[in-house]
């Protein structure tokens, strides 16, 4: 299932499910769990800690300019909780290295990546962190995404369905509670969130210029039979996203028949 952590949207992930738990550094990892180690992100300035991944937990995506601090750790189904996927920082040595290094910079020593301002929407990088003289090594992909570049990414939640005769807006009796596109070209649907749970997930790709999208949908807890998830996309002078002539699929909590798009806007925001 895919998974994500944004920087742009000031890390919103640290705990997207929100739940960076008391911690700091973990136990340092026995040699025999290097081949375990995963990467994970955290915003500079911040010291890694044990922390609860939210819907979506392990894309690291950054906008040109930022930077983030990458740390070396494993994951855990316990210590936050019963099947809780938990980030456990591990306090080991690694040699850190980017690739392509031409737009972004890495701290050989601490982690520290930062991407250059003139870097396009749509990069991506290759950041490898190598662990006892280079006998384990641990890769992980850094994606570059820009607003402008790509409107989907981030967190999103329903605030109004799209008529199919007239286009008139209507507010769902159970609106799709969280919607998630990450800068990997994931996206996850849950209608009503509780731990780690989703409803169902998948893939997107998107014409800027045409402003048509399509959502492929890969698996789920709960995938609807009337998904349709090809149609047309747009932001709004309110920074809402408008999907049209596409339904997500209804919930298994509604009696509300098909509508033929959805409008979201920012947890937070202003409908």
């Amino acid at each position: 299932m895919p998974r994500l952590i944004s920087l742009a949207l000031a890390l919103v992930m640290l705990g997207a499910a929100g739940n960076a738990t008391a911690g700091g550094w973990a136990t340092p990892a026995e040699p025999a769990a290097m081949q375990d180690f995963v990467i994970h992100g955290f915003p500079p300035g911040i010291a890694p800690e044990v922390t609860a991944l939210g819907t979506l937990g392990d894309v690291v995506a950054l906008q040109p300019g930022e930077a983030v601090l990458l740390t070396l750790g494993v994951y855990d189904y316990e210590i936050c909780g019963v099947s809780i996927r938990c980030f456990i920082p591990a306090d080991v040595a690694a040699t850190w290295s980017v690739s392509p290094d031409d737009g972004a910079t890495i701290n050989l020593v601490t982690g520290l990546l930062t991407i250059d301002t003139d870097v396009p929407s749509g990069s991506e990088f290759a950041v490898t962190a190598e662990v006892d003289d280079g006998r384990h090594v641990v890769t992980i992909e850094v994606y570059v995404y820009t607003p402008e570049g790509n409107p989907f990414v981030g967190f999103w939640r329903e605030a109004a369905q799209l008529a199919c005769d007239d286009g008139a807006e209507i507010v769902p009796e159970s609106g799709i509670e969280e919607m998630i596109f990450a800068a990997d070209g994931s996206f996850a649907v849950t209608w009503q969130p509780f731990e780690s749970y989703v409803d169902y997930w998948g893939t997107y790709t998107f014409d800027l210029d045409a402003g048509t999208v399509e959502l492929t949908v890969a698996d789920g807890n709960h995938v609807p039979d009337d998904v349709d998830g090809m149609g047309r996309f747009a932001v709004d002078g309110a920074g809402n996203l408008v999907l049209s002539d596409l339904w997500l699929g209804t919930s298994h909590s509604s009696d509300d028949p098909p509508a033929c798009g959805h409008r979201f806007a920012r947890p937070g925001r202003d409908a």
